[in-house]
């Protein structure tokens, strides 16, 4: 019977004798294997390549879209404060409005001029300064700054603006800079007087703000800014989303004046009329101020605050006082007809 000599792992082998090739046995010739290369070939990294554009196509808006409702949360937070901080400002001047050339803004129009309270006739923001625990800076530059940072700012305003004096003479002119942009603008059709007080003085020396009589919406003849005379509080706005002034290279400017009408950083002439600086179709700060998504947000004198696309943003009750009659729709972006009495 043929033996099997037991090999190196303890089990049998047959035994096969060695054949010599060289300067080996078969047995010790060594074993040479091809090496895998571990790159991609061209076809893979083109689908990879693929992949990740395909997925960065769906991430990009996805993150966009959190930063931008994470910006219109902030903004409508910030303007939630205002609406308290006016309210508060309502409530401790007899129903009167900030802001207005006929209640807050008496002392820039007289002779001194006094800047105590609001910086201009249309400054609504400095006149809540106090009942935001802000203290008042007596510099009327520094106020007019401060009153464009912290929760007058909103978080998707990076632009700057350079100060304009327009005709008046301004002894204070110096002090002013190029600084952050007004963010929240009010509505100055809420600010003026009707036409029943045309020459009556507020002060000594100071008349009434009349609405325009060439318009083409009239205000009610005994109209003056209370918070009774505006109509339902929850369909009015007090500030919203809004840049006025921009010059011809595009970049913001503001008004440091005291009396100049609409002041550039604090009020405008909202949404309805298709002139209007802030949100008209033809002007070029209108891009500016729709800066949420094609929307503005915005704070009523109720004390709430929400989002309003840009076509919803032309209603008229938005704008103007209640018994407010639209002498001429061709002038409106609103869709309301001519004769329109607003609720």
């Amino acid at each position: 019977m043929q033996s099997f000599p037991e090999d190196s792992r303890g089990g049998l082998s047959p035994a096969t004798p060695a054949r010599h090739i060289g300067s080996f046995t078969q047995a010790e010739m060594p074993v040479v294997r091809k090496p895998k290369s571990n790159a991609f070939t061209l076809i893979e990294l083109l689908v990879v390549i693929s992949i990740i554009v395909l997925l960065t196509s769906l991430l990009v808006p996805a993150v966009q879209g959190a930063r931008d409702q994470a910006q219109l949360t902030v903004c409508l937070s910030n303007q939630r404060n205002l609406a308290v901080a006016m309210r508060l400002y309502v409530d401790c001047f007899n129903g009167a409005l900030p802001g207005s050339p006929n209640t807050s803004g008496v002392g820039p129009q007289q002779t001194p001029p006094d800047t105590t309270v609001a910086s201009n006739a249309f400054d609504y923001a400095s006149p809540l300064l106090a009942f935001l625990d802000t203290p008042v800076p007596a510099n009327r530059a520094r106020r007019q700054e401060l009153t464009r940072l912290g929760v007058f700012k909103c978080p998707a305003n990076s632009y700057e603006s350079a100060p304009w004096s327009g005709p008046e003479f301004i002894p204070d002119a110096a002090d002013f800079t190029t600084t952050q942009a007004a963010s929240y603008l009010t509505c100055w059709n809420f600010l003026l007087a009707g036409d029943a007080y045309a020459g009556a003085q507020i002060v000594p020396g100071v008349t009434y703000w009349l609405y325009g009589a060439s318009w083409a919406e009239v205000l009610p003849r005994d109209y003056l800014p209370k918070i009774t005379t505006i109509g339902s509080p929850a369909k009015k706005i007090f500030v919203a989303d809004a840049a006025r002034y921009i010059d011809a290279t595009g970049k913001y400017t503001y008004d440091i004046g005291y009396v100049f009408f609409g002041a550039g950083s604090y009020s405008g002439s909202g949404a309805w009329w298709i002139g209007s600086r802030e949100y008209g179709q033809d002007s070029p700060a209108a891009d500016y101020s729709y800066r949420h998504n094609d929307g503005i947000a915005a704070a009523f004198y109720d004390g709430h605050c929400e989002y309003i696309p840009r076509e919803q943003s032309h209603r008229a009750v938005y704008w103007y006082p209640r018994g407010t009659v639209l002498t001429d729709a061709s002038e409106g972006a609103g869709g309301e007809p001519t004769g329109y009495v607003v609720p």
